[in-house]
């Protein structure tokens, strides 16, 4: 219908992990281990014809959470991720910054990885991100699988 396998989503404001099928797609969300409503939460929305793809799912905290996806020649790593806003704490935003890190060296594939995230990024953080982001919360697995 649209011709996208794969969307990264931010703000999902869910209190804990989840996952369900909705019109053949499948929706994977990370969650606050806080049992109040949490403002972050990120997740994945996985078409029909790439499910049975998915090689692993990994809940590293409420605003960052990772997607293997298995492709021709090995897997690809999908990191989803959502930044806070310049409000907040430094130390928070750099906290954040410094997981990213950590799940993206430990985030073990044999292919590429990616990091889809949201653009609220604090001024001298705006040269590194700009390395490893994209822009995009969009990715068209078909042409890694095929």
């Amino acid at each position: 219908m649209y011709g996208i396998d794969i969307i990264c989503l931010q703000e999902t404001w869910l209190p804990q992990a989840e996952y369900f099928y909705e019109g053949g797609y499948k929706f994977i969300l990370s969650g606050s281990n806080d049992t109040q409503r949490s403002w972050t939460g990120v997740g994945f929305v996985v078409a029909p014809w790439c499910i049975h793809k998915i090689y692993g799912f990994l809940q590293f905290s409420d605003r960052i959470a990772s997607l293997k996806i298995k492709v021709v020649g090995g897997k690809v790593g999908i990191i989803s991720g959502y930044a806070p806003h310049n409000l907040k704490d430094f130390g928070e935003r750099q906290e954040f910054y410094i997981n990213l890190g950590k799940l993206l060296d430990k985030t073990s594939v044999k292919g590429q990885k990616y990091i889809l995230a949201t653009s609220m990024l604090e001024s001298d953080f705006r040269s590194q991100a700009r390395k490893t982001c994209l822009d995009l919360s969009v990715l068209d697995v078909r042409r890694s699988t095929q």
